[in-house]
């Protein structure tokens, strides 16, 4: 076993081979995590307020954390950081080689993570949180904080309390939870299934034109509407399908109050 450590207290870079995956955790400031085409990975450090920055190599795994270390789990203990009032805060960016998994998670911090594969997991409680032209599997975690996925590929899991969660990109599969945190899913291409389960939330899904819908949409006092029409529920249910149906893509929502969108974009111009 290869081991190697580093604790940062002001600005610093760093050079690592053979990184495989990555766990990140910060408290406040930004975190940037790109991909490039070199297979060594840089760690470029501009600030460090308060606690030293904990860098680690152990074999592939890379873990950076700004005072996050516990046995509970990653990102309870970015809740159980919450209530310790830290100060801490880093402002660093961190390029890596192609197909590394990535954990990055932060309290009121901002974070963007652009260009990843493999398995994205990405954990904000108060903080905004971008991921850009990912691909694969992306699992999003947030309380309060915003969160925008643009142009993934592949599967999106995503679960909020209060923050927003807006998503776009040729994605597969979608499984989404939120209590009172608005859902909004622009999705590109044939999407096989949406699942999204809502207290209060409004749940907006964007379709393209040629695409059709099965839709069943449980809801108590909420209102589903579908190309601009609303649709009663007196079952509790609404279940049709919209749009063409040579092909068509599951939706299935759960929602107490939470308005539910189904939207078909118009074509463009040039589509016949």
């Amino acid at each position: 076993m290869t081991e190697a450590n580093w604790t940062v207290t002001g600005p610093e870079t760093i050079e690592l081979e053979g990184v495989r995956s990555l766990r990140l955790g910060i408290i406040r400031g930004r975190f940037d995590i790109t991909t490039g085409k070199a297979d060594h990975t840089r760690i470029e450090v501009s600030t460090v307020d308060g606690d030293p920055l904990a860098v680690s190599q152990v074999d592939g795994r890379l873990e950076i954390r700004h005072q996050l270390h516990g046995p509970q789990g990653w990102f309870k203990n970015l809740m159980r950081t919450v209530s310790t009032g830290s100060s801490n805060s880093v402002i660093l960016r961190v390029e890596l080689p192609a197909g590394v998994d990535v954990e990055a998670g932060t309290v009121s911090g901002d974070g963007m993570v652009s260009g990843t594969g493999g398995h994205t997991r990405l954990n904000t409680v108060s903080g905004s949180i971008l991921a850009d032209d990912t691909s694969g599997e992306l699992s999003i975690n947030t309380v309060s904080g915003a969160v925008i996925a643009r142009n993934h590929r592949g599967v999106l899991t995503a679960r909020s309390v209060s923050g927003e969660v807006t998503a776009s990109g040729e994605i597969s599969n979608v499984r989404s939870n939120t209590v009172s945190g608005d859902l909004s899913f622009d999705l590109h291409g044939f999407t096989r299934d949406v699942g999204a389960n809502s207290v209060s939330g409004d749940v907006t899904v964007r379709v393209p034109h040629d695409v059709g819908v099965d839709i069943i949409a449980n809801s108590g006092s909420g209102t589903v509407i579908i190309d601009g029409q609303k649709y009663p529920h007196p079952g509790g249910a609404v279940e049709t399908i919209a749009g063409p149906d040579a092909q068509l893509m599951l939706l299935r929502t759960n929602s107490v109050s939470g308005t539910t969108s189904v939207i078909h974009r118009q074509p463009a111009p040039d589509a016949g």
